[in-house]
């Protein structure tokens, strides 16, 4: 369950609709300072693991740029199964 949405500040994460949402659901919302990254350094942090891991499967398996988005994916898919390494003994579906 969502407990906490950090946003900082764009247009389409503190509409009207999605804070209607959190509302409803009972999510606290927080927003950091705009082009402070480092307010949100877990996320951020999350990115960048993102990236270089896409970057190194086209890098190591010599795939076109055009699959960038299906590395960006898949990243994605092994991170949420993997999960965060503060959280031990458990995957984030199990959370």
């Amino acid at each position: 369950m969502i407990k906490e949405v950090l946003s900082d500040g764009v247009g389409e994460v503190i509409n009207s609709t999605v804070k209607s949402v959190v509302e409803k659901s009972g999510i606290s919302s927080r927003i950091s300072m705009p082009y402070m990254p480092q307010q949100n350094g877990a996320a951020e942090h999350e990115n960048i693991t993102i990236v270089e891991s896409a970057r190194s499967m086209i890098y190591a398996t010599n795939l076109p740029l055009k699959l960038w988005a299906e590395a960006v994916n898949t990243s994605v898919y092994v991170l949420n199964k993997t999960g965060p390494r503060s959280v031990k003994d458990k995957s984030p579906y199990e959370l």
